[in-house]
C-alpha cells in the first residue's frame, strides 16, 4: 500500500519507492516475524497448554524456587526466541501456574518480564542485540562470550532483588 499511497511532500511521488526498500534490514525485520511466528506456533498447535498443564504436576516446590527457574528458563529462551514473543506466550502461562502453586501471579510475571530483557547472547533476544549485530562490527562468538557473563548478573540481580521484594510488598 505504501507504494500507492501519494506523498504529500514529495508530489508526484508516493510514500515509499522501491531504492527505500533496498536499505531496509531485512535480516532483523524477518527475525523479530520469525519470532512472533513461533510463539503464534506455539499457541496454535497446544504446546502452551501442554507447558500450562506441567504446571499443576509439578511439586509444592517454594516460590522464591519457582521464580528462580522460572527466569532461568525466561533468559535462555529469548536467547533463540525473540522476547517480545517469549512474554507474550509465557505470562498467560505464568498467570495460571501461580494460581495453580497459589502464590501471587505478580512474583513470577515481574521476573519473567524483567528476565525475558536479561539476554544478550544471541541477536534475536532483544532489538539492540539485533542493532548490535546487523553492525558488522560484532560477531556471534564475540557476543555469546560477553553476552553469558550478562545473563548470569541479569539472573542474580533479578532473583536477588525479587528475593527481597517478595518479603517487604508480597509478606
Amino acid at each position: 500500500m505504501l507504494f500507492m499511497i501519494p506523498s504529500h511532500e514529495k508530489k508526484g511521488q508516493a510514500l515509499l519507492n522501491w531504492k527505500a526498500t533496498n536499505e531496509l534490514p531485512w535480516g532483523i525485520l524477518l527475525l523479530f516475524g520469525g519470532g512472533f511466528a513461533l510463539a503464534g506456533g506455539f499457541e496454535s498447535s497446544g504446546l502452551s497448554h501442554l507447558v500450562q498443564n506441567l504446571f499443576t504436576n509439578l511439586p509444592a516446590w517454594p516460590p522464591l524456587l519457582i521464580m528462580a527457574i522460572v527466569c532461568v528458563f525466561v533468559t535462555f529462551q529469548t536467547e533463540i526466541t525473540s522476547n517480545s514473543a517469549v512474554t507474550s506466550l509465557i505470562l498467560p502461562i505464568l498467570a495460571t501456574g501461580a494460581v495453580v502453586f497459589g502464590i501471587d501471579p505478580r512474583l513470577l510475571m515481574i521476573p519473567a518480564t524483567l528476565s525475558a530483557s536479561c539476554a544478550f547472547m544471541m541477536p534475536i533476544a532483544t532489538p539492540p542485540q539485533a542493532i548490535v549485530y546487523s553492525s558488522g562490527y560484532v560477531n556471534i562468538r564475540q557476543m555469546m562470550k560477553a553476552g553469558i557473563w550478562f545473563n548470569i548478573l541479569g539472573l542474580v540481580l533479578t532473583i536477588g532483588m525479587f528475593a527481597l521484594i517478595q518479603v517487604f510488598v508480597w509478606g
